[in-house]
């Protein structure tokens, strides 16, 4: 495992799906989209450099066109990050849930568009695809027929923008699938139907495995690991199976090695 990252605001784990590689240092970073509206060097930047922050995520999102909405200020915030020393991460996803589903068309649509903005932003070498897939705040349908749909639709649009960014960007890192670490498991849920992060990976990998893929989806493996009440509980108060949050990390390792040994797609390695 190369590195295990916190993104705190959002709380981002990121396991690299690294195989053998040793692991970095333990980092942290924040999103937030004021530096597309505001100035270089402002009060952001310098409680940025205060905190000890060295990683911002920026929003990216797709409305269904190929337009970059906000590019000029998602550009200047990108090389503001980095003359301060920050590394800049894009996250793209839809700006409606049912933006994308089971549609081969907009699946193909949106992995256009996550290659669009690789083009835009040369300087960004980390791209997080999709947001918290596994809710259906984020992405619906979460079921069909009292059956996974979100984890299916995903992995299809994931693997498509994968190959869409590596096409333009080869140097480029695709984080994914960036989950929640919450979710029911109820199709029929009378509001928030969702998977859970350990479900969700499962059915991640079935709908891999049904494609025969013989390459990644993702180079590192992202979620958002809150505790189980956000705004009170401490990050080590664990979570109830099958949720995951950052006390059980050890759950989300030993999923992705059930969904993803034997395939192209490595799982993250073990470290001391």
């Amino acid at each position: 495992m190369r590195r295990l990252a916190a993104i705190l605001a959002v709380a981002t784990a990121v396991l690299a799906a690294a195989g053998g590689a040793s692991a970095g240092p333990l980092t942290y970073g924040v999103s937030d989209d004021w530096p597309l509206f505001h100035p270089c060097g402002d009060v952001f930047w310098k409680s940025m450099s205060d905190v000890g922050f060295h990683e911002l995520r920026l929003t990216v999102q797709w409305d269904g066109s190929g337009t970059i909405n906000y590019q000029a200020g998602i550009s200047a915030a990108v090389d503001c990050a980095l003359l301060q020393n920050v590394t800049p991460v894009l996250a793209i996803y839809p700006s409606k849930p049912n933006l994308i589903g089971s549609s081969a068309t907009q699946q193909s649509a949106f992995a256009s568009f996550v290659a669009r903005v690789g083009q835009a932003f040369p300087r960004v070498q980390n791209f997080i695809i999709g947001n918290e897939p596994n809710v259906n705040r984020f992405w619906q349908p979460q079921f069909v027929g009292g059956q996974d749909a979100a984890a299916r639709d995903y992995e299809h649009t994931l693997a498509q923008s994968y190959d869409a960014l590596k096409a333009v960007r080869t140097n480029a890192i695709v984080w994914g699938p960036a989950i929640s670490s919450r979710g029911n498991d109820n199709a029929n849920a009378s509001s928030n139907p969702s998977h859970s992060p350990v479900r969700f990976i499962i059915e991640m990998g079935a709908a891999y495995r049904a494609s025969g893929r013989t390459r990644p989806v993702f180079d590192e493996f992202d979620m958002h690991p809150y505790p189980p009440t956000v705004n009170t509980d401490p990050y080590t108060k664990m979570s109830q199976w099958p949720n995951a949050g950052a006390a059980n990390l050890d759950r989300i390792k030993q999923a992705l090695w059930d969904a993803f040994h034997g395939t192209a797609q490595p799982t993250a390695g073990e470290q001391a």
